[in-house]
């Protein structure tokens, strides 16, 4: 597998892959060469501005995660109206259009099983993705023969599980089904159709984008349009002969968190300037306050999550299995709230957790991240609920995970994006609230705009500010 993989193959199959999609530019501000940070790598061409769109990219193969949430139609992918396949096929449809569009697919599947299904079959809902490589043409097939890929038995049981299920494949198409397998394990990417509780959840393979390789401060950030496109642009200026980057953790995880899951989803050790800085840029992220001085105890080698922590002011040592269990024990009490439950959580977030963790610490981050999306949302909590004290404190969350984003060099991510409009809102509803004091204006006109340049692409933004656009 992937025998062929050096730059100059992977730079036409890919270059031949956006030509077919009428996606290649005439002029584009990167090429495919080899990374300084290992292998294959996206590499720019040219200064390239903050904000500037690089690429737009379609998947080659795009369907429902294993670990998806809700049910949604497998041809349109909203939710509303789903019946099971007519013609037996077990997956979730929501109209006679959907289900005309939906009809190679559903003759793959009966062909390849051997029992017809009259009922939706969420098992195979959630592991059927990788059969749509099938229907795919040996152009596009070549494609994900030159991606990367991951090797293991954990790989590829989708496969197994739709053997077990009464699918029956030859031995070449198996042996294909499992390389697309280890390939989307690698390179996948998470895609959000709709917003707040509304949305699909899609796993979609982007072949340009997935040589793009991993920092946990990326230089990149990208959204999804309507067309499933995935638009890549700057978060940061990049200069001449920079690794495109972007991250396949989320930016709001502590070092050891993102370690840990990149080592288990990714198989690699991220050496990144973030992780590789105990402080992460001075965020404090996974600090906890020392018991004897009140300084702020770190990993001592933040690459190795078997080190011990260390004080930094007077140099306590502090076993990692402490912490870890500390960990444990935060996190079973935040699991224990009602995840719309304000009130406890605001109690435990100015209560005992800042006694015991950094103002910036992960869990902190989290609450206050979470905070965010229940005020003005949630049963109780809508705008018209809200007296000025939440209000105040929804602003106030806003305008520090903001400077927290700053902090660690994220540039105009997607967070930002989201939490400028959030913070437009509040100033909305102070404005609306307070229409007899003075407001700037202009300040506020100004958050919304940097809010829409970030969003402006993308399909899972709030409604209401693709609204104000449209």
């Amino acid at each position: 597998m992937n025998r062929k993989r050096n730059v100059d193959s992977v730079t036409r199959v890919i270059d031949e892959y956006l030509q077919r999609r009428n996606l290649k530019q005439e002029k584009p501000a990167w090429l495919i060469g080899k990374s300084p940070l290992g292998g294959l790598g996206i590499i720019a061409n040219r200064d390239i501005e903050q904000g500037e769109e690089i690429f737009k990219d379609f998947p080659i193969i795009l369907g429902p995660r294993v670990k998806g949430p809700n049910l949604f139609c497998s041809s349109c992918y909203q939710q509303n109206d789903l019946n099971y396949c007519s013609r037996k096929c077990g997956l979730p449809l929501c109209s006679e259009r959907c289900m005309k569009f939906h009809e190679l697919e559903c003759a793959l599947i009966r062909g390849k099983r051997t029992k017809e299904v009259s009922f939706m079959d969420e098992n195979l809902f959630r592991i059927y993705t990788p059969l749509r490589s099938l229907l795919l043409d040996k152009d596009d097939r070549n494609v994900i023969a030159h991606l990367k890929y991951h090797t293991g038995k954990q790989h590829g049981f989708e496969i197994d599980e739709l053997k077990h299920n009464d699918f029956v494949f030859e031995q070449e198409e198996e042996q294909f089904l499992r390389l697309v397998c280890c390939v989307m394990d690698a390179n996948a990417f998470e895609v959000l159709v709709g917003y707040e509780e509304k949305f699909a959840n899609l796993r979609g393979l982007y072949p340009l984008s997935s040589l793009m390789n991993h920092s946990c401060s990326p230089n990149t950030m990208h959204v999804f349009d309507k067309n499933h496109l995935m638009v890549v642009r700057a978060s940061v200026p990049i200069k001449k002969g920079q690794d495109l980057c972007h991250s396949y953790a989320r930016m709001i995880w502590s070092t050891p968190t993102r370690i840990y899951h990149l080592s288990r989803t990714k198989h690699f050790l991220c050496r990144c300037p973030r992780c590789s800085d105990p402080t992460e840029f001075g965020s404090y992220m996974s600090s906890f306050h020392c018991k004897a001085c009140r300084g702020n105890v770190m990993p001592r080698n933040p690459l190795n999550l078997k080190s011990n922590w260390i004080c930094e002011d007077c140099c306590t040592i502090v076993n990692r299995i402490d912490i870890a269990n500390t960990l444990i024990a935060l996190g079973s009490i935040i699991g224990s709230f009602d995840k719309e439950n304000l009130d406890d959580m605001l109690k435990f977030l100015n209560g005992r957790l800042l006694q015991l963790v950094s103002s910036n610490h992960e869990i902190v981050v989290e609450l206050k991240y979470r905070i965010v999306w229940i005020i003005g949302y949630k049963a109780g909590y809508e705008w018209t609920d809200i007296d000025e004290q939440i209000l105040d404190i929804k602003k106030r969350f806003c305008e520090d995970l903001l400077k927290l984003n700053e902090q660690l060099r994220l540039g105009n991510s997607k967070m930002k994006g989201l939490l400028l409009y959030e913070l437009y809102l509040c100033w909305i509803e102070k404005s609306r609230r307070f229409s007899s004091q003075p407001q700037n204006n202009e300040e506020i006109t100004n958050i919304f705009k940097k809010a829409y340049e970030i969003l402006k692409d993308d399909v899972s933004a709030p409604e209401n500010l693709k609204n104000f656009v449209d």
